[in-house]
């Protein structure tokens, strides 16, 4: 069973480009300069992308993103696990939305702009821990989590506020490399905000996305 600690958004939850809703509203960076577009079509987006297991050492916790692109919409489900190999998940939070693709980054090999537009984000456990977990803490606002039951968290914080901060476009950008994808960073410290064009988020995260067989 999962640990009596506050539930935290994961990491790679916040890097998946349009949960970057709550990154900071500091002055950041502006972008670098853009071309016209050149190859990156939506077509080499569609399918299924999935990472590797991210290990969070401090949590002894786990997660898993799967990216799912089809025509101009894309869903994103990062599981959430008890454990650092990703062998028993607790719960997942899943986010849908649509994206529109831009312009070629001159400075950034096969990177491309992408706005991204959430509708709707919501978060289930599928346990009997991750329900004692976020019963515990009340966690987003709730304390009635029961199993496979999702709950809506759009625009609200892990205390049950309503962020000053939401905002459903986000800007950022997407690398495509064969059947590797990375996406930029989002809600880390001295990054590009990604709340408006001006501040879009053009620094890759490390997290690497590898198209699956069926997609390709």
């Amino acid at each position: 069973m999962l640990e009596k600690k506050n539930y935290r958004i994961p990491a790679a939850t916040l890097v998946l480009s349009f949960l970057a809703s709550c990154s900071s509203q500091e002055s950041s960076p502006k972008s670098p300069s853009t071309s016209s577009f050149e190859s990156l079509q939506p077509s080499d987006l569609e399918g299924t992308w999935i990472s590797s297991c991210i290990p969070d050492s401090s949590s002894q916790t786990g997660e898993k993103t799967t990216r799912t692109y089809r025509g101009s919409n894309v869903s994103i489900e990062t599981a959430l696990f008890e454990d650092t190999t990703c062998r028993v998940q607790y719960a997942f939070v899943s986010t849908i939305g649509s994206y529109k693709l831009g312009k070629k980054i001159t400075s950034l090999d096969s990177t491309y702009t992408v706005d991204n537009t959430m509708a709707t984000r919501t978060m289930t456990a599928v346990n009997a821990s991750g329900v004692a977990t976020f019963n515990h803490f009340n966690q987003f606002g709730f304390s009635n989590w029961v199993i496979n039951v999702p709950k809506d968290i759009k625009g609200i914080a892990k205390d049950g506020k309503k962020r000053d901060d939401y905002q459903e476009i986000t800007y950022t950008v997407v690398q495509v490399k064969g059947t590797s994808m990375r996406v930029g960073t989002a809600g880390k410290k001295d990054t590009p905000s990604g709340n408006s064009p001006e501040t879009r988020n053009t620094v890759l995260d490390t997290i690497v996305f590898t198209k699956q067989r069926s997609d390709k």
